[in-house]
């Protein structure tokens, strides 16, 4: 019996690096807009190249933007550091609207906890106290605490500006990098935000996670999608 010996050839397919594309011997680095316009952009509502930067907020600016819900006479927004917490004494005031009358009200009210909150050995934290009604239609004064996300995200009531944006994305977890156009972007429709947000990777504290989310005007939130974009050999302070 003849035998007939047959060969298998293998393809040798050249695999770009992470972080990298190939496109006829061009590497294209993964911390350029060209790799993220290229890795992200489709016929989708998502396609990247459609997306507006975030702008860069500071802290104050954020506060500035506040809009809240009807009904609220009188806010103010302050931090608490670990000092204050230890003591239980008013956090620093940073800002406030409305009347400062009102502030007489709010000015002891302490909560044992905030939104926001950090600190590696001593907890620091932010929290709003409100007033609602008016002195002078002698109505019920109402003081309301908001010391967490979700009451954060009630205050704010309906989105109104990009900083509401921002501080909506915050109360869910995640954050605007503006270092990738795939962590801090957003494209704004007739009655949503599309966008594009951070977050460090639940599963490993060395990924970091290009978020995909809509934010609709009347405040839901909804995440769509996320993929790692980024890894780091060194493991960042979590």
């Amino acid at each position: 019996m003849r035998k007939t010996i047959v060969f298998l050839t293998c393809m040798c397919l050249q695999i770009p690096a992470f972080g990298q594309e190939m496109d006829s011997g061009k590497i294209i680095p993964y911390d350029s807009t060209e790799y993220y316009q290229r890795l992200f952009a489709d016929n989708s509502e998502f396609d990247i190249r459609k997306f507006t930067p975030m702008p860069e907020y500071g802290r104050r600016e954020l506060i500035d933007a506040i809009k809240p819900a009807p009904g609220y006479e009188y806010w103010e927004w302050r931090d608490s550091d670990g000092d204050a917490v230890l003591m239980q004494k008013p956090g620093e005031l940073l800002a406030y609207q409305g009347d400062r009358t009102y502030g007489a009200l709010v000015a002891l009210k302490v909560p044992e906890s905030g939104f926001f909150a950090g600190g590696h050995h001593m907890p620091q934290y932010s929290y709003i106290v409100a007033v609602a009604g008016d002195f002078t239609e002698d109505e019920d004064l109402t003081v309301e605490m908001i010391d967490s996300e979700e009451k954060l995200i009630g205050f704010l009531g309906v989105v109104d500006n990009i900083g509401e944006v921002l501080l909506h994305s915050m109360a869910h977890g995640y954050s605007a990098d503006r270092s990738s156009p795939v962590t801090g972007a957003y494209r704004e429709e007739n009655d949503l935000y599309l966008l594009y947000l951070y977050r460090r990777s639940k599963k490993d504290a060395r990924s970091d996670e290009s978020v995909k989310a809509i934010l609709y005007k009347t405040g839901k939130f909804e995440v769509v999608g996320s993929v790692v974009y980024k890894t780091s050999d060194t493991l960042a302070w979590p």
